[in-house]
């Protein structure tokens, strides 16, 4: 089992607030998961392991998109991983051969936070596929806020 960090502060010139899930997270055999008493019982084994202080000093100075934030709140949660949902990916860079197959599926962590994990099937091509958050959504369609977008082709996600 997974347990990840949702963090949110202020970038230190204090102009932007950012939030979202730091890139390391810990990993926990099932087996401690049973141990410690279940699933909820181990969250609080490292909400009680991991401090402000360790995430400040340890955690964020490697975590390119947070190196810059003061902390202001950070919560441990796990998460739960949607099934894939195939669709068409959308390259803005390659102007004659833009779309092709693409997959994503929705990611929810346990207070609530959501993002979308999209890949580009094509191998040739050179994009910014990944962990996108779902500020940039449309009733159709998923983007990066960088001109790329994925378009699922069934429900679900």
């Amino acid at each position: 089992m997974n347990f990840h960090i949702y963090v949110k502060g202020n970038t230190k010139s204090g102009n932007y607030e950012i939030k979202g899930i730091l890139s390391t997270y810990y990993k926990l055999p099932n087996v401690l998961v049973k141990k410690l008493g279940g699933k909820k019982k181990a969250l609080e084994y490292y909400k009680k392991k991991i401090t402000k202080d360790k995430i400040e000093k340890v955690l964020i100075p490697s975590d390119r998109m947070f190196s810059t934030v003061n902390i202001t709140e950070y919560e441990i949660v796990s998460v739960i991983k949607r099934q894939w949902v195939h669709g068409e990916y959308y390259a803005h860079e390659y102007a004659e051969d833009e779309y092709c197959e693409g997959k994503g599926r929705k990611i929810i962590y346990s207070n609530g936070y959501t993002e979308y994990e999209i890949r580009c099937l094509d191998s040739t091509k050179s994009v910014m596929d990944g962990i996108w958050d779902k500020s940039d959504i449309g009733s159709s369609r998923i983007g990066n806020g960088c001109g790329d977008h994925f378009s699922p082709f069934e429900r679900g996600l």
